[in-house]
């Protein structure tokens, strides 16, 4: 058996990240936009909830992983994709949409609004208060007000027990595999290590135990690596 990576995405979430979820959302970072009859909606964007997300549970302590993507209109391109997202051992699903003038910026936008939609239940920094202002006006704040505090220092505890994931995420195998992708020159397998990375094999084809979202990570590594590689080979 391959060896098996840690899921961050699956630690409890410490008291910092509970109270920075829970502090009120700064209207500042509130956008608007025309709805139906005319109406004024307010949202936070897509990118934005996805740095909320990276600054509150870090980096590598949240994952998405996209179960569906359906094209519904050729014509103009538009697809609707359904998203899971986890973070602190929790686990929310989420739809979202988009069209665009090409499939690749509207598949990216439909995953991008899914992603949004699934971490707004985790509180009010994802845009949660403004689906009812009046119910929850304590929970929004504007900039000149008291802001959201920033993530405290985390605690000695906490600290050993992140560095003893991260000792397991750098020796574990995508780690390795993203090394491996980096160091990739022109003789490299490249039909082998596209497979191995889909199938979630190590270099010895044996079970590596990556998740969907490490697959996706290394799929996305992998191509860059290998257009950059042909890039400079053609030039």
């Amino acid at each position: 058996m391959g060896l098996q990576i840690m899921d961050m995405s699956t630690i409890l979430l410490d008291q910092a990240a509970k109270e920075s979820l829970a502090a009120p959302l700064d209207l500042n970072n509130v956008k608007k936009r025309k709805g139906a009859g005319g109406r004024t909606l307010d949202y936070i964007s897509g990118e934005h909830a996805i740095s909320e997300a990276n600054r509150i549970f870090g980096f590598d302590g949240w994952s998405s992983e996209t179960l569906e993507m359906k094209c519904v209109n050729e014509k103009q391109p538009t697809y609707i994709a359904r998203v899971r997202v986890r973070a602190g051992g929790v686990t929310r699903e989420g739809w979202g949409g988009d069209n665009s003038h090409d499939h690749e910026n509207a598949v990216k936008g439909a995953e991008t609004d899914a992603i949004k939609r699934a971490l707004r239940t985790f509180g009010n920094q994802f845009g949660l208060p403004l689906y009812d202002k009046e119910e929850n006006a304590e929970n929004l704040t504007r900039g000149s007000e008291p802001a959201p505090k920033p993530r405290p220092t985390p605690s000695p505890e906490f600290k050993r027990t992140q560095e003893i994931v991260e000792k397991d995420i750098k020796t574990g195998p995508f780690y390795i595999w993203e090394t491996k992708i980096k160091n990739a020159g022109p003789g490299a397998n490249w039909m082998a290590m596209e497979a191995a990375i889909r199938n979630g094999k190590d270099k010895n084809g044996n079970d590596a135990g990556l998740t969907d979202a490490h697959k996706q990570d290394l799929m996305k590594a992998y191509k860059a690596r290998k257009a950059e590689v042909e890039k400079v080979a053609t030039a």
